[in-house]
């Protein structure tokens, strides 16, 4: 997957829609992109003018997402990058890393690396000897499980987990 098809997959999913959800920790999202996470961000001047449906707030938001999230992973296979990538942007970084290390272990039978939330040289070079895609399957099952345990009752972000659910299947058959 290139990145303007990935693009175009997560607009399916974040919309292209400024909300103010009040079971979102992020707060108000524009296309997905979180205030409360990202408030130097240079399209909120154009979200406040209310300026979200121009082909210059579409460019700032696709700048943001490439620079922000897939740059740093495009390296990876067509298959591991988007969800890799796609894990930062709906779980955060941390647990994006968590979760392939956490993946990467998991293939091997064995404590394979650390899961530290980090990105070194041991991650890396585990990553470059896997099997690329079998590690993606393996970050969507753990996605779901993950999206299991915080949409439990009582949990206020349980309103999202059928979308969570069906993004991660989406996820799944485009990679």
């Amino acid at each position: 997957m290139i990145w303007d098809q990935f693009f175009e997959w997560l607009m399916t999913w974040e919309s292209r829609s400024v909300t103010n959800h009040p079971s979102d920790p992020g707060g108000q999202t524009a296309w997905g992109i979180s205030r409360r996470y990202h408030p130097n961000w240079g399209g909120w001047d154009l979200v406040d003018a209310g300026q979200t449906h121009t082909p210059d707030f579409e460019h700032w938001v696709s700048a943001f997402y490439r620079t922000q999230y897939w740059t740093l992973w495009e390296r990876f296979s067509s298959r591991l990058a988007p969800v890799v990538v796609d894990t930062a942007i709906n779980m955060g970084e941390v647990y994006a890393i968590q979760c392939l290390q956490d993946s990467l272990n998991r293939l091997a039978g064995s404590k394979y690396v650390y899961v530290d939330g980090r990105w070194g040289s041991q991650t890396s070079a585990a990553v470059r000897s896997s099997d690329q895609s079998s590690v993606a399957l393996s970050m969507c099952a753990l996605r779901l499980a993950e999206y299991g345990r915080r949409g439990k009752n009582g949990d206020p972000r349980r309103v999202f987990l059928d979308g969570w659910i069906n993004r991660v299947r989406s996820l799944m058959e485009v990679i």
